[in-house]
């Protein structure tokens, strides 16, 4: 009796207190979906083919989280590269060779805003232990791997093929989320197969991992018809494709602010 009087006591903390428990991405619809973001302890997959808008998407997240005083970390190839999109994202400017001296303001006072945030890259490749160890010694709520495939390729060498690579890798990264009870988001790409078919829109099976749904609990696709189209719709079409937390589907047409 006694137990479940705690386990009562516990679901009702949660409930009140549901803000420490996950990360929301400031996207409402999904947010929604996902029963108010990504949670402590839960592995997100966000995947599409090139230019479909993963970062874009990311960045959205990335900076929703810190407004809210979250701490993030991020994985990348090229940190110095990924920070300067992101600046550029959140002054509203897009990334290009001169800017003008109200951009270039802009520009500086986001950077120092950045600067104040618990923000923290990691460069790529890196052992799972070197990000065990980092995640033991700061404060991260959230970690976002920016490249799935090229971390997967790094860790696999030679020993076997990609699709088993990756399965392996999201496996640890499930595992980690779980013991170090944060969230993590990765980005994928998909497979070519969607660009020759009719309909263009990728499907699970184009992340050439056959347990990813046993292992990922949230899988989100993204789809731009216009990068196919002139004549296709505008903005970002996102999918969730798995979600442990409610409904599955598409959410609408959206654009990352």
């Amino acid at each position: 009796m006694n137990n479940m009087i705690d386990r009562i006591d516990k679901a009702l903390d949660r409930l009140f207190f549901r803000d420490s428990t996950f990360a929301p991405t400031g996207i409402s619809d999904i947010d929604k979906a996902l029963g108010g973001g990504i949670h402590a302890g839960d592995l997100c997959v966000i995947a599409g083919r090139p230019s479909m808008g993963k970062r874009e998407l990311s960045f959205s997240v990335i900076a929703n989280l810190l407004r809210s005083r979250r701490g993030v970390c991020v994985l990348s190839g090229n940190p110095e590269e990924l920070i300067g999109r992101f600046v550029c994202f959140l002054s509203g400017v897009c990334l290009k060779n001169q800017y003008d001296e109200d951009e270039s303001e802009t520009i500086r006072r986001k950077g120092d805003w950045l600067k104040g945030q618990t923000f923290t890259t990691l460069d790529m490749p890196i052992e799972l232990d070197e990000l065990i160890n980092e995640l033991s010694e700061n404060r991260h709520d959230v970690v976002i791997i920016d490249d799935l495939d090229g971390l997967t390729h790094y860790l696999l060498g030679e020993r076997g093929v990609l699709s088993e690579g990756k399965a392996y890798v999201l496996r640890d990264l499930k595992r980690l989320a779980q013991e170090m009870k944060i969230s993590i988001i990765a980005l994928s790409s998909v497979s070519r197969k969607c660009d020759k078919r009719k309909d263009k829109h990728p499907r699970l099976s184009d992340l050439g991992v056959n347990e990813v749904e046993s292992i990922a609990d949230v899988i989100i696709l993204l789809f731009r018809e216009s990068y196919y189209s002139n004549q296709g719709k505008k903005g970002l079409e996102v999918t969730i494709s798995r979600n442990n937390r409610g409904p599955v589907g598409t959410i609408e047409i959206i654009e990352c602010q």
